[in-house]
């Protein structure tokens, strides 16, 4: 249940956190647990958890591409969010740009 509870935005026990992240790590570069959890407590600048939020926003980014402007088409998820936050500021720098 700590694990549902985390992954639907509530507080999670500590444990579970670590281990989550862990495993995506491990996940994201192809290493086993042991790997993973060294390079993230090697890691004082967060490199690697830096890395994993640039290749999910690269990925929401092109599944938004894909989607040719039918949101509808689109998963949700704070990472899509914040994709079309970003084209909506975009166009409207390019609107003002212009006046």
């Amino acid at each position: 249940m700590a694990f549902h509870r985390y992954l639907t935005g509530r507080p999670g026990d500590a444990t579970v956190v670590r281990l989550w992240v862990i495993s995506r790590i491990a996940e994201e570069f192809h290493c086993v647990p042991q790997v993973a959890e060294q390079l993230w407590l090697d890691d004082p600048n967060d490199t690697v958890l830096q890395i994993m939020e640039l290749r999910s926003y690269h990925q929401a980014f092109q599944a938004y591409q894909h989607a040719n402007g039918d949101i509808k088409k689109l998963e949700e998820s704070p990472t899509m969010d914040l994709v079309i936050d970003h084209v909506f500021r975009l166009k409207q720098e390019d609107v003002e740009s212009h006046d």
